[in-house]
């Protein structure tokens, strides 16, 4: 059957026409491929940019800040003088500003040790700023914490490939695994998988076409071990004689979208995935990840999602 004869699904908010060739839609770590330009910037966008990055990023980013916020309050205390602090050691050079630095740091947390405290009313109102600013941003840095620690986070991983592959009654089937790391349990879990075929038209432009993957199985209940989305590929199939030369050209790519419900969080769960045509084995299969040992626990392997053989 030909491709043409196959039912296109509606564009699923990604856009249908290009002036030119694009990348892959979503990348592996489930965002979009889409650079913004021209928007303003808000600080709103900063707070979910804090909340929604890595932990890595996340905290250097807030040491480097807290670090420069002193470092701008000792330069403040230099230039009037370490003098008007009481209880510093030195009052020029580095070892001046060290002390100026600590000091500053000291108001910016309040913990006031009492070995320096400010002596003179430019001091004094300097250090009084600072203390209210240290509170201010104690409080939004506790609150971002807090939002990424409670924010619903999936640790749902995906096979490296996806595989197409002998099934059942010598019919081929697109495939390819996932697996929750988590010990949580994930209920209702559902699936739904599209294919994106990008050719280049009469005028120039490029096009991209969507086609809704029947599964075998859209829907598990429970989610402990490791879940196989199959498709297979039959008459009704957008894969159907469509060679990998023909999918290459056609820069195939395999949109994914998971529904779940997370039960420690009480939140339901929303995981985005892809699969270019680079990321396709053929002939292979997936190596099963779990065994039973000998006290009839089931063993789980989760790095093993990945391997094929």
């Amino acid at each position: 059957m030909k491709l043409q004869m196959i039912r296109k699904t509606k564009d699923p908010g990604i856009g249908e026409k290009y002036d030119k060739k694009s990348h892959r839609i979503i990348n592996q770590n489930g965002t979009f491929n889409v650079q913004r330009v021209g928007r303003q910037s808000r600080i709103k966008d900063i707070y979910l940019l804090m909340v929604t990055t890595s932990w890595t990023n996340f905290i250097f980013f807030t040491a480097l800040y807290l670090i420069g916020i002193n470092l701008i309050f000792a330069c403040l205390y230099f230039f009037v003088g370490v003098h008007h602090i009481e209880g510093v050691d030195h009052t020029t050079g580095w070892k001046g500003f060290a002390d100026a630095f600590f000091f500053s740091v000291q108001t910016f947390t309040t913990v006031g040790y009492g070995s320096m405290y400010p002596d003179s009313f430019g001091v004094k109102a300097i250090s009084s700023f600072e203390a209210l600013l240290g509170l201010l941003i104690t409080a939004l840095t506790t609150g971002l914490l807090f939002s990424r620690f409670s924010r619903p986070t999936a640790r749902v991983v995906f096979s490296k490939n996806a595989l197409i592959t002998e099934y059942k009654n010598g019919k081929k089937a697109f495939m390819f695994r996932m697996v929750n790391e988590r010990k949580e349990n994930l209920l209702e879990t559902n699936a739904t998988v599209i294919l994106s075929l990008q050719n280049k038209t009469s005028d120039g432009s490029y096009s991209r076409k969507y086609y809704n993957l029947d599964l075998q199985i859209d829907h598990i209940y429970f989610f402990p071990l490791t879940w196989t989305v199959v498709h297979e590929i039959d008459e009704d199939s957008p894969f159907f004689n469509l060679s990998h030369q023909e999918l290459k050209d056609y820069d195939a790519e395999i949109l994914i979208i998971i529904t779940s419900y997370d039960e420690a969080f009480y939140e339901d769960l929303h995981i985005k995935h892809s699969y270019h045509i680079d990321d396709f084995v053929w002939d292979k299969k997936f190596k099963k990840a779990f065994y039973t040992n000998d006290h009839g626990e089931v063993i789980l392997k989760v790095k093993d999602v990945h391997t094929i053989e």
